[in-house]
């Protein structure tokens, strides 16, 4: 034995419930898409909501893209590594790295994607 307490086994009543949340999930997003897809006239204004999305908006799709990676696994190691207290250093490098990364380049982006027509960063 090494000391660690055995994987749990999924049961069959488990395993019914994910695979049903997961398949409403799945329905879920499909009828948004189907809604939304009429309110879009050009695949432009798709990628770039017609250039009217609001700081919110754009501040939580920032955050999402910032968390995707780091938070499933550099997050985890820190605090492997650090415990608790090493949560404080993920929450300084935030500050330190992505506040001045999106204040002082994305009035800049939002100009010139304007000024060039810009959908995607090259």
């Amino acid at each position: 034995m090494n000391g660690y307490p055995p994987i749990p086994k999924p049961t069959p009543e488990y395993l019914i419930a994910a695979s049903a949340g997961l398949a409403l999930f799945l329905v879920a997003s499909a009828a948004v898409g189907v809604v939304t897809r009429k309110r879009k006239e050009t695949f432009e204004s798709f990628l770039v909501g017609h250039r009217d999305i609001g700081p919110v908006v754009t501040g939580l799709a920032l955050c999402a893209t910032w968390m995707s990676g780091w938070a499933l696994l550099g997050l985890m190691g820190i605090t492997y590594l650090f415990g608790w207290p090493g949560m404080w250093l993920a929450g300084v490098w935030t500050l330190v790295g992505l506040a001045p990364a999106a204040l002082l380049t994305g009035l800049k982006m939002r100009m010139y994607s304007s000024k060039f027509g810009a959908a995607t960063v090259p």
